[in-house]
């Protein structure tokens, strides 16, 4: 196994929640107003559930989301062959 793949991806699936949940700036979604990116909770707080379909993707986002992708494929591919290491146990 290699353990610098485990831990890219690790880092790649930390480094994505961060930017989802807004660490790094705007939040992963939100409704922009203003040119203002609202988070979800506070555009719901003002526009009520109608502005769901409003919301989208920002920048932060999408960055989240390939993070997510990279560290995803990071983990899986090193588990795949996993067992050939440790004579299937």
């Amino acid at each position: 196994m290699k353990v610098a793949i485990w831990i890219i991806g690790g880092v790649c699936l930390g480094l994505a929640m961060l930017f989802l949940i807004g660490a790094f700036g705007d939040t992963g979604f939100g409704l922009m107003v203003d040119g203002n990116v609202l988070p979800a909770a506070l555009s719901y707080k003002s526009f009520g559930y109608d502005a769901s379909l409003d919301i989208g993707l920002t920048s932060n986002g999408m960055t989240g989301l390939i993070l997510l992708a990279v560290g995803l494929g990071c983990m899986i591919s090193q588990n795949l062959g996993s067992w050939r290491h440790t004579d299937g146990y």
